[in-house]
């Protein structure tokens, strides 16, 4: 999908409209018919490529604007990712097995609050240190002249 962006590929807009769809359709039947779990490729994978590629070529060729709160959890994507399980594993499992109410709450309802306080944790970590680490590293990686050998690789 990257190489089709960078060659400047600019499908119709039926073609993107057909991907989306599809994908949608996909992860619709695997929902409906309750297939194997060995077949997720056919009902997650694919279709999540599909979904990519339409909506990708979609913003290039319509300008379709992302909105403000999905472009931050984009940015923390990283953020969320590496400390999800910290936050889920240390923070909210042990919480719900010491409050004996919370063991009544439907799951769903826990997934959802999970995941909202794993992606706000998320989020101030990518402003509190991922950011600043970043532009630190940036500072630094301007600084160093690539002309010239580092010190510490000199040949003797």
């Amino acid at each position: 999908i990257g190489y089709a962006v960078v060659l400047g590929l600019r499908p119709p807009r039926w073609l993107l409209l057909g991907c989306i769809a599809l994908a949608l359709a996909g992860y619709a039947a695997e929902i409906i018919f309750n297939f194997d779990y060995s077949y997720r490729y056919l009902f997650r994978g694919i279709p999540s490529a599909l979904l990519v590629f339409g909506l990708i070529f979609w913003e290039i060729r319509f300008g379709f604007k992302v909105p403000p709160l999905l472009v931050k959890l984009g940015d923390a994507s990283y953020s969320i990712y590496l400390i999800h399980t910290i936050v889920i594993g240390y923070l909210v499992i042990p919480v719900i097995r010491a409050i004996p109410l919370l063991q009544q709450v439907q799951v769903d309802v826990l997934g959802v609050f999970a995941f909202v306080l794993a992606a706000a944790i998320g989020v101030l970590l990518y402003e509190k240190v991922e950011r600043p680490l970043l532009r630190i590293l940036m500072e630094r990686y301007k600084q160093v002249s690539w002309d010239k050998p580092l010190a510490s690789s000199k040949q003797s």
